[in-house]
């Protein structure tokens, strides 16, 4: 009879996580081998046997421990947190084993950190995920290093393992600096503590946040959403379908010379488009408040070599506006003051404006007519009366009646120039006598309209 030994996952917590083929596994075997911390989990619910354990770093003793036992005709449990084949001892089991190919060895499936931490959080893993561990025992820095990078530009969900330690202080900090060069600061990201035990916590966070947090240590699993992740009711859900670029497309007349690409593009998808098409020129005219599209635009220009032109639209002059650097300025702002406030900043920042107290009585919010705007601000917690769904821009007259109707002591808006209506939004404001917040533009170069077309025409006029 050959020997047998079983590889059990634990789940994160212990006995209440296990599966039954897990518990199982454990009623039968003779002996039971393990790291101390996850032996003194189980110790108490399996009484009968004799177990073997060790400490920290101690995993290949571990398992000619096993191997041992096995081999003296014991049936042999040696148990994992989480899964054992996720950062578990399944392969290391194997690898102590490869000598002996009569051992019978069974690998026992649970459930990873990152899939009960992802319940606790929402939906945030729905979509294509990765799980990269920030500990660098066993993998160099600098190949952790190009897995965060080439996940974030792929615009993968992500679960960090091993966050945090007290002779790795700074590695979340660090990771959160590769990926914002790929993704926006605004990306939800959920921390989950003790997963499964006594103290099983959670809390929410932004990806320019995350690395500042000192509540994570090595019993945290963080959990990064990616471009479309979002918060509905205090949780992070990661949506599988994308509806919202359709709408801008919408808008377009028919042209045999224009074609929309609604697709959502990472900077290896804008390499490979750029690469497919062969552009004479790459002319970006995003809005001027898109600066992780523009980054990434740029970034993939230069990676392939197409020529790139910033078109830039003319901001506006906006005297007695109380300019702030960002949403949290505006909302810092807010915070201190009393009245009803009017956003026209759209849906995607209204998760911030849920910070203020009193938001659901102080806010009305003018967003696109789209079903998952309206859902968006609904799930928020924004009251149906207050939700204003129509395409812009507006005229003066319309503002101040919309003003007017929602009593606006303060409205806050980004400078979208004439084009967007920014300047009858501060007409308006100033009509009805409402502070307006101003979201700033973050400084960049580039050429107006008259400018760019010129270049063009220079360029690729025929002379017809």
């Amino acid at each position: 009879m050959s020997a047998k030994i079983y590889v059990v996952s634990l789940g994160p917590g212990g006995k209440e996580q296990m599966t039954d083929r897990a518990i199982k596994a454990l009623e039968t075997c003779d002996v039971i081998t393990g790291y101390n911390v996850y032996v003194n989990l189980i110790k108490d619910e399996f009484p009968g046997k004799r177990f073997v354990s060790n400490g920290m770093r101690k995993e290949v003793d571990r398992c000619k421990a096993t191997l041992e036992e096995a081999l003296k005709g014991q049936t042999v449990a040696i148990i994992s947190s989480g899964d054992a084949g996720v950062y578990g001892m399944a392969g290391i089991m194997c690898e102590v084993a490869a000598d002996y190919p009569d051992v019978d060895i069974e690998v026992i499936p649970g459930v990873t950190a990152a899939c009960s931490g992802a319940a606790l959080l929402g939906a945030p893993l729905i979509c294509d995920f990765c799980l990269i561990s920030l500990s660098d025992l066993l993998t160099p820095w600098e190949k952790i290093e190009k897995r965060l990078d080439c996940a974030s530009q792929a615009d993968f969900c992500i679960a960090i393992y091993n966050p945090r330690s007290h002779k790795r202080k700074d590695y979340l900090k660090k990771a959160c600096d590769i990926m914002l060069k790929n993704q926006s600061g605004d990306i939800p990201c959920g921390i989950v503590h003790n997963i499964g035990r006594d103290g099983e916590s959670y809390e929410l966070t932004t990806l320019k946040e995350l690395g500042d947090n000192e509540n994570v240590d090595m019993f945290s699993t963080v959990i990064i959403g990616n471009s479309q992740s979002k918060v509905i009711n205090g949780r992070i859900v990661t949506p599988r379908g994308y509806h919202l670029t359709a709408y801008g497309a919408s808008l377009y007349p028919e042209n045999p010379f224009i074609h929309v690409q609604t697709k959502r593009m990472t900077f290896a998808d804008m390499c490979a488009f750029l690469r497919e098409v062969q552009p004479d020129l790459v002319l970006d005219s995003t809005h001027p408040y898109a600066v992780v599209v523009t980054e990434t635009i740029q970034k993939a220009c230069r990676e392939t070599g197409f020529p790139y032109k910033r078109m830039l639209r003319p901001a506006s002059e906006h005297p007695g506006c109380i300019t702030v650097k960002d949403f949290g300025e505006a909302i810092e702002i807010l915070s201190g003051t009393e009245g009803p406030v009017f956003l026209t900043t759209g849906s995607k920042n209204l998760v911030d404006f849920t910070r203020l107290p009193d938001y659901a009585e102080r806010i009305t919010c003018r967003i696109l007519p789209l079903r998952d705007s309206l859902d968006n601000a609904l799930n928020l917690g924004y009251k149906p009366a207050q939700i204003i769904c129509m395409q812009g821009p507006f005229a003066k007259d319309l503002n101040i009646a919309m003003f007017r109707r929602a009593g606006a002591k303060f409205i806050v808006s980004k400078d979208s120039g004439k084009a967007g209506g920014f300047e009858d939004k501060l007409e308006a404001a100033a009509e009805v006598g409402a502070k307006l917040i101003l979201i700033d533009r973050n400084p960049e170069t580039g050429d107006d309209l008259e400018q760019v077309l010129a270049e063009l025409k220079e360029k690729f006029s025929t002379g017809q």
